[in-house]
């Protein structure tokens, strides 16, 4: 647990528990503002490897209250290169399945690549048009919720200008036949604005009804990205016309992918080549709720991570202009790559002080936090930005064309007797692209694969107009604990329902579990046999707390805390609370009436009420809170 802050700033501390900052209380786009119509969805594979489950699967759907799933049946699995349609089974039982339940709606995708294996182009469109309505003509009577065209083709070899002439004739095609199922453009591979505005200016939001991405965030507090992402997707649909249009987040979701023991093996080491012993060295961490910035995460503790450190010190971000580092200081900046731009001067002056600096993981400073006038923290990928500032380097696989993803390891220094770290993907490498003057960088670890070899980890030695130390780590970790996974889940569901997100699909619904450290086999809110994870009891109970038609969740925050406050449609008013950051404290909360209280999965919370007050320990986990509408944040 992270300490309190420092009482430097205790008058404004107390400041801030007074006073509740509105963040974003938007106008809804395509319906009521106070009805959210029905936001959950499920992605599943259904019609595909996963039809043995899709009976269980739909029971447990019907079971949870979810309405909506996102299916379809990739070109490539249904045609051979020559021609020949190939219908298995798998599709066939799973359509006459669906159309035995109309209740839930699909949303239909359709892609996939060429049969034979080439990537999607608009000289392949016919074959396309052609593949989509052999599949309409053998479908047994789904509901059709909506259709999509491709998937992520961002990131799948189209351009912008490409692809929104292939949504066009697919669309074109499908609102003939289909008048009232509404047309989804390809949900985007995170939020690639310049490609966005390019698909726009190329005709895409003529054609389309519904525009989707994909914003996922990984280790990064949703906090700082879903309200931020959300806005921006918005502000270009404005820009362009498409301010009648929904947004969709056609898959969104977290990992409880297991995480390595890379730190354990690592971390020493680069303590080590930092010159300093945990037992004397005192560790400064950032805690800044104005940016909602915190290094100590869950999955990365201190104490845990580098075990024996003598103290931890919390500080916010004003405060590091005037750190004076000590020889056996360290500061860790957070693992989550996010910092502010602001800020980057005062890292600079903290390192040309002859500090010590740590980032655990990922390229530091690669997304840039700002905040808007009306207090909202928006995230931008800002990549290399700050790297000549900082005299560090980086490589990739999308900088650099030798550059190649690896899970070989090689200790730098030969005379190393530690194991080497579980075999993970690394794609993420250091140079010393940026040194000036007598710097020198030091790798600790080598990522190899067949020629290439780059350094994984290392120390950045000063000598120029900086003066101190930078360790790197680039092995990003992006799994999370089923635990938290269920927190992030319904921390970024609530915050997308709230930036006027109409439809949210959950990826994914069943794990696959087949590789310990496949980032990919981990997202499901179910284990492989269906048996529930936190996620799966978490999803369940916010669907019961902000069911369908409840008002749109209004957010505000005091200090590192949230408060999602809406209606629903029996005339409950519902208090959601929860903590940006990793620690637990009591809040005390103010209401004449009757006030209950749940966790996040479910289960029920005791409270106690005198004289009008109550206490509640509040943390990273959401706790919804009941009352008649009078609730009132006290500190």
């Amino acid at each position: 647990m992270i300490p309190l802050l420092p009482s430097i700033r205790s008058a404004e501390a107390v400041l801030a528990i007074v006073l509740v900052l509105t963040l974003c209380s938007m106008e809804s786009v395509g319906m009521s503002s106070s009805d959210i119509g029905d936001p959950y969805g499920i992605c599943v594979h259904i019609h595909t490897w996963e039809h043995p489950w899709a009976a269980k699967e739909v029971a447990i759907w019907k079971e949870m209250g979810i309405r909506k799933y996102r299916s379809g049946m990739p070109w490539q699995d249904v045609q051979t290169p020559d021609g020949v349609w190939v219908w298995e089974n798998a599709f066939d039982k799973t359509s006459r399945l669906m159309a035995q339940h109309p209740e839930f709606k699909m949303t239909n995708v359709f892609g996939g690549v060429v049969p034979g294996g080439d990537p999607l182009s608009k000289k392949n469109l016919d074959g396309l048009l052609n593949y989509i309505k052999e599949e309409l003509d053998r479908d047994a009577g789904e509901t059709f919720g909506a259709f999509q065209v491709l998937n992520e083709t961002n990131i799948n070899g189209l351009s912008a200008d490409e692809y929104a002439e292939i949504f066009h004739a697919v669309a074109k095609m499908l609102h003939q036949r289909f008048p009232d199922v509404p047309v989804v453009a390809a949900g985007t591979s995170g939020v690639p604005l310049d490609y966005i505005e390019q698909e726009f200016q190329a005709g895409l939001v003529e054609d389309m009804d519904v525009f989707a991405v994909h914003p996922y965030g990984w280790n990064i507090p949703p906090e700082n990205w879903i309200l931020s992402q959300a806005r921006l997707v918005r502000n270009l649909m404005d820009k362009h016309g498409a301010e009648d249009k929904p947004l969709w987040f056609t898959e969104i979701g977290y990992s409880s992918e297991d995480l390595t023991d890379f730190p354990v093996r690592v971390y020493p080491r680069l303590m080590k080549e930092l010159g300093l012993k945990p037992e004397n060295t005192r560790v400064y961490v950032i805690f800044d709720t104005e940016y909602n910035l915190y290094s100590e995460t869950h999955i990365f503790d201190v104490r845990k991570m580098i075990p024996g450190v003598s103290e931890i010190i919390p500080i916010d971000l004003r405060d590091l202009a005037h750190l004076m580092p000590g020889e056996n200081d360290l500061l860790v900046i957070p693992e989550s790559q996010c910092f502010p731009g602001v800020h980057v001067k005062d890292l600079r002056t903290f390192l040309a002080r002859g500090g010590k600096v740590f980032s655990p993981q990922g390229f530091p400073l690669y997304f840039e936090l700002n905040k808007e006038p009306d207090g909202l923290v928006m995230m931008t990928q800002v990549n290399g930005k700050w790297l000549s500032e900082l005299h560090l380097g980086w490589e990739a696989p999308w900088t650099k064309d030798e550059c190649q993803v690896t899970q070989n390891w090689e200790w730098a220094n030969p005379d190393e007797t530690t194991p080497l770290p579980e075999k993970y993907l690394a794609y993420m490498f250091f140079n010393g692209a940026n040194l000036r003057g007598n710097d020198r960088f030091t790798p600790v670890l080598y990522g190899i694969n067949g020629n290439y070899k780059g350094a994984v980890a290392g120390v950045y030695h000063f000598s120029s107009d900086l003066k101190g130390k930078f360790a790197v780590a680039g092995c990003s970790m992006r799994g999370c604990s089923e635990e938290y996974q269920a927190y992030l889940n319904t921390r970024t569901l609530i915050l997308a329902i709230a930036s006027q997100v109409e439809e949210i699909y959950i990826h994914h619904f069943r794990a696959v579990e087949g590789e310990r450290f496949d980032v990919e086999h981990h997202f499901g809110i179910n284990h492989s046999n269906l048996d529930p994870k936190p996620a799966n009891c978490a999803l369940r109970t916010l669907i019961q707390e902000l069911p369908a038609h409840s008002t749109r969740p209004v957010i505000s925050r005091v200090d590192d805390a949230f408060l999602a406050d809406w209606t629903r449609p029996d005339g409950q008013k519902v208090t959601a609370v929860w903590r940006a950051s990793i620690r637990t404290m009591p809040m005390t909360f103010a209401s004449k009436g009757s006030v209950t209280a749940r966790e996040c999965t479910g289960i029920k919370i005791p409270v106690k009420q005198k004289g009008g007050m109550l206490s509640l320990c509040v943390g990273p986990g959401v706790t919804y809170i009941h009352h008649n509408g009078d609730l009132k944040v006290i500190k």
